[in-house]
């Protein structure tokens, strides 16, 4: 849908026209009645999710160890249960 704005109506509801461009909506700003302006949404990047899966391939595997604290965890959680709020 093409929609006819002026300069000051686009200055006072840009981020509602940056919505409708988004939606696909074709926004035109007019002075004096004359098309001086477009806002129109860019494309959305598509995630390739195949490029993504050949990156994951070389990333670390993460075993149980990884989020184990172990005993800097316990004394951090009893430094903490001696500070008084």
């Amino acid at each position: 849908m093409r929609k006819l704005v002026s300069v000051y109506q686009a200055k006072t509801e840009l981020s509602k026209l940056l919505d409708e461009a988004l939606e696909g909506n074709q926004i035109v700003i007019t002075r004096h009645g004359i098309p001086i302006a477009e806002i129109k949404g860019l494309e959305k990047p598509r995630l390739e999710l195949g490029a993504l899966a050949t990156e994951a391939k070389n990333w670390p595997e993460l075993t149980p160890e990884f989020f184990d604290m172990g005993d800097e965890f316990d004394a951090w959680q009893q430094n903490l249960d001696q500070i008084e709020l």
